[in-house]
């Protein structure tokens, strides 16, 4: 996983890399503009992804435990998801839910709305921090 110091083009200007993660047939990326992190899952999410989601997470967590960040999560060019990726994802949200009100951030979900397992898991993932997360498709 990468971390930091890269740049990576967000709609036609460089933004800092949060997080990245490269694997066959996966790709995480996190950038950050401003008071926001932009998340952009594509592909598969699948074993070989999963050795590197935690530190992912544990990244972004850490970049956005500002006051007022805000992530947004792309689902739209994921097309699979196994469990064990789905646990990632959970363990995050839990993190989310416990932080302070005044030092915690909101989460906006994208999910491609002809995907119906991408509306139903994470509307299933909302419920780890309800306060915090948003779906949209």
């Amino acid at each position: 996983m990468d971390t930091g110091s890269k740049t990576n083009l967000v709609d036609g200007a460089p933004a800092p890399v949060v997080a990245r993660v490269v694997e066959q047939g996966f790709e995480a990326t996190a950038v950050r503009r401003g008071n926001e992190i932009s998340i952009l899952l594509k592909g598969e999410a699948d074993i070989r992804a999963k050795p590197h989601l935690a530190g992912f997470f544990r990244a972004v967590h850490g970049a956005a435990l500002q006051a007022g960040m805000k992530v947004h999560v792309d689902w739209r060019a994921l097309r699979f998801m196994n469990s064990s990726c789905f646990q990632d994802f959970v363990v995050w949200l839990a993190e989310i839910g416990k932080a302070p009100a005044d030092n915690g951030y909101n989460v906006t979900f994208l999910a491609d709305a002809k995907q119906y397992w991408q509306r139903r898991s994470l509307h299933a993932l909302a419920t780890f921090a309800p306060d915090r997360v948003v779906v949209e498709a």
